[in-house]
């Protein structure tokens, strides 16, 4: 039973309509594959103005996220805007 299965299953494989049934899907995939490949490579990072760190996780090791002056300070107050910046130890 198994093999008569087996010898179908087989011969339809070699068939013209098992060719055509598993070369589709095997494009298609490695048409995707290479999409997501390309796009994961290529894909430009995205910079959020003001906001480069939220806490220490999101910097580089040795470096901590601290509150920075985005302009002059001038005696503790800020002529400009306030933005979280990733700075070296």
């Amino acid at each position: 039973m198994n093999a008569k299965i087996f010898g179908k299953i087989n011969h339809f494989l070699k068939s013209e309509e098992g060719r055509v049934g598993l070369k589709t899907p095997m494009v298609l995939g490695i048409a995707s594959g290479s999409l997501l490949l390309v796009q994961s490579v290529l894909s430009p990072s995205a910079y959020a103005e003001g906001h480069e760190c939220y806490t220490d996780y999101d910097c580089d090791p040795g470096e901590s996220c601290v509150l920075q002056c985005d302009g002059s300070l001038d005696n503790g107050t800020c002529d400009g805007t306030w933005v979280y910046k990733c700075v070296g130890s």
